[in-house]
């Protein structure tokens, strides 16, 4: 499936996305989830957020990817607010 990969039993959802706007992509984990179903929920949530011309910036994304994973039930993704 698209953007989601199996890693020990556990679905990986990553997609490319950019620290600038200017910058090259680079594959940015969004979570890891137990079940497809979770997977594929955010893998949607993070598709809509693409803009017209199909770039996702990290910073802007990776805050509303937690408030999803909040609202799933998730701790924040690791690293992400320093980024």
């Amino acid at each position: 499936m698209k953007n989601i990969k199996i890693l020990n039993g556990k679905y990986q959802v990553a997609f490319p996305m950019k620290k600038v706007s200017h910058e090259a992509s680079r594959n940015t984990s969004v979570g890891v989830y137990p079940s497809i179903r979770e997977a594929i929920e955010i893998r949607d949530f993070v598709d809509s957020l693409k803009t017209k011309n199909k770039k996702l910036i990290k910073k802007d994304i990776l805050k509303l990817v937690n408030e999803k994973r909040k609202e799933m039930g998730y701790p924040p993704i690791r690293n992400s607010q320093s980024n």
